[in-house]
């Protein structure tokens, strides 16, 4: 395949290129998609499969709740499950009580659909929880089961909206022109001439250019994660996370009471913090029950865009966050079948363009007509369909 001609052409093909895929060829598009693996491999599957606005600040929640209503969309189309359960955020403490109703009487009327349980009404959406004082319930999170979801949208785009996939290929280069340089199986080289290019290729970006890349502060994160088997016996409910996570979302973050609870924290997990813990948990499609998570950072090279990662699970962080795990529920016969180490590319900076009141939440840049789409941390799943749509509509795609 030399010389071929395309509308788009998407490098990745995890949730950030498949949204990129199925936006452009929505628009009637020609759309071609370039894989380094067999099949996606990277965060988009190794995830809590969490569509999760509420981890959004209130400047970013509009793109959160448009991304979710295209994956609205493309679920029903593409006939897969989801379970739009919502989230609780689980308060056991009277700090943390306190941010949730500081963060109703802030953000309640911003577009927020919340609301707070006492401890009996959480408890009837999720009969395992464990004795605590109060939920923060949010309505706007859907669970997906993400390894099963991705394949099933790409059967979709592929079978029909007639999107091109090539995997096990590796992009080598993107000429300024469009021209797309890569080579299947390591072996057969590939060349192919799009009106524009997008680079969405999440952390697999050794040897990759992009623009500014070191005035975003990008990183690799490792994270810890693991589940059960199915557990159709249980009813987890809602996505659920507890204190730790009022310390890691931006959304929290803005409140006064947040500084009490770092502080009890630092007192009570010190490895917690240390390890970057915060505690969320999902049930899939299949019963079992995800849980997880740590984050560990890695310098990521502008010249190679290399960042080591040790690949080695470590059982004490494990311990910490089961330990969390077993706070918040309490489950009969629990036992854990799959550990696995997820892998992400975030913005550690805020460049100094950006707009100082809104936190960056992923890298949009284009030069001439290529995009580049990527760094979205943890919130690749969540933003996807939004921030392809948004990046698609400024370049004049769409």
């Amino acid at each position: 395949m030399s010389g071929a001609r395309t509308g788009v052409a998407v490098v990745g093909g995890g949730i950030i290129g498949l949204a990129t895929a199925y936006r452009s060829a929505l628009a009637g598009h020609k759309v071609v998609v370039f894989e380094k693996d067999a099949a996606a491999m990277g965060a988009s599957i190794r995830n809590f499969g969490f569509v999760w606005p509420i981890g959004q600040a209130p400047s970013n929640l509009p793109l959160a709740l448009r991304s979710r209503e295209i994956w609205m969309d493309v679920l029903q189309k593409a006939r897969i499950w989801s379970s739009p359960a919502g989230s609780f955020h689980v308060a056991h403490h009277p700090d943390e009580e306190q941010v949730l109703h500081e963060f109703i009487s802030k953000y309640g009327k911003d577009g927020y659909d919340v609301e707070l349980l006492s401890s009996k009404q959480a408890q009837s959406l999720s009969p395992h929880l464990s004795s605590h004082r109060c939920a923060l319930h949010s309505k706007t999170e859907v669970v997906i089961d993400s390894p099963l979801t991705l394949p099933a949208i790409s059967r979709m785009l592929r079978e029909e909206m007639g999107v091109e996939f090539h995997y096990d290929t590796a992009v080598t280069s993107v000429d300024n022109g469009g021209r797309v340089h890569a080579k299947k199986g390591g072996e057969t080289s590939m060349e192919v001439d799009a009106d524009h290019v997008v680079v969405c290729c999440g952390q697999k970006i050794d040897g990759m250019h992009i623009p500014r890349m070191d005035e975003y502060g990008l990183k690799k994160v490792k994270l810890n994660m693991m589940k059960t088997g199915s557990r159709r016996d249980v009813t987890i409910g809602p996505g659920l996370c507890a204190g730790l996570t009022l310390l890691h979302y931006d959304t929290f973050l803005s409140c006064d009471g947040i500084h009490e609870v770092r502080k009890r924290m630092e007192k009570e997990q010190p490895d917690a913090l240390r390890e970057g813990v915060h505690l969320l948990v999902a049930q899939n499609s299949r019963g079992e029950i995800i849980i997880g998570d740590s984050h560990t950072y890695f310098d990521v090279t502008s010249h190679s865009g290399k960042g080591e990662v040790d690949p080695f699970i470590r059982t004490d962080v494990n311990d910490i966050i089961l330990r969390n795990f077993h706070s918040l529920l309490s489950l009969p016969d629990f036992k854990l079948s799959t550990y696995w180490m997820g892998v992400y590319l975030k913005c550690t900076k805020k460049p100094s363009w950006h707009n100082p009141d809104h936190p960056i939440s992923h890298i949009c840049e284009r030069e001439g007509n290529i995009t580049y789409l990527n760094g979205f941390g943890g919130c690749g799943m969540t933003l996807s369909f939004g921030a392809a749509e948004r990046a698609l509509q400024e370049a004049n795609i769409v």
